[in-house]
């Protein structure tokens, strides 16, 4: 008996290192550093595994406002994304990525951005919006969070949120409006992230086993 406990206990201590190390590291989304152009798209779905740019030119990748990849001063890597609304009131532009989720996760939306002199992020929206893929329809969001304000220099913008009941995809939105706000807007993104929270994945490893441990003692 005593073997079967001490076996389980290093089962537990394995299970919790081993989750919080791999969920730490999964980024559901692909290409969160935005180097890879190919994953860039603004032509429609699919969604899932490809950036989807939109604005309110129609033409995010070359026109203003533009979303698009950019080389001017990354986080890190050699590319970053880059938001622009030249002088142009009550319009937008900003991207999003489908990834699958299971309800009941929590997941945290994650970024690092910054705000180019006199732009100061006020037009700044992120949110995670969930739909069902088979019916192709929105289940909810969450509110739009904007940062009180935002600098020259790359910040960490974080948030978590628990998938609803009826979601099995997560739509990790960023974008920047100038509806009401100023008309000209320029924002650098890069370092995008969406994770399931590891904190609660081994909690929830780790009461199984603990039940489990119980049973046997």
């Amino acid at each position: 008996m005593q073997i079967i406990r001490n076996l389980l206990t290093g089962v537990v201590a394995a299970g919790v290192s081993s989750v919080a190390s791999t969920g730490a590291a999964m980024n559901l989304l692909v290409d969160g550093g935005f180097e890879d152009n190919s994953k860039f798209t603004a032509d429609g779905p699919p969604f899932v595994g490809l950036w989807e740019a939109f604005s309110g030119s129609g033409d995010p990748l070359g026109t203003n406002p533009l979303s698009m990849p950019s080389t001017d001063m990354p986080f890190a890597g050699a590319q970053h994304l880059a938001l622009d609304i030249d002088n142009v009131a009550n319009s937008f532009a900003g991207l999003f990525q489908d990834v699958p989720v299971a309800a009941g996760t929590l997941v945290e939306y994650s970024v690092y951005h910054k705000a180019l002199a006199g732009s100061n992020g006020q037009g700044i929206e992120a949110r995670i919006e969930y739909r069902d893929s088979v019916t192709d329809t929105e289940i909810s969001r969450t509110a739009n969070m904007t940062p009180a304000s935002l600098g020259t220099d790359y910040e960490l913008f974080s948030f978590q949120d628990t998938v609803p009941v009826g979601a099995d995809t997560a739509r990790w939105v960023y974008a920047i409006q100038s509806f009401g706000g100023p008309a000209t807007q320029k924002v650098y993104v890069d370092n995008a992230s969406l994770t399931p929270e590891p904190a609660t994945a081994a909690l929830l490893g780790v009461g199984g086993l603990l039940m489990l441990r119980r049973r046997v003692a």
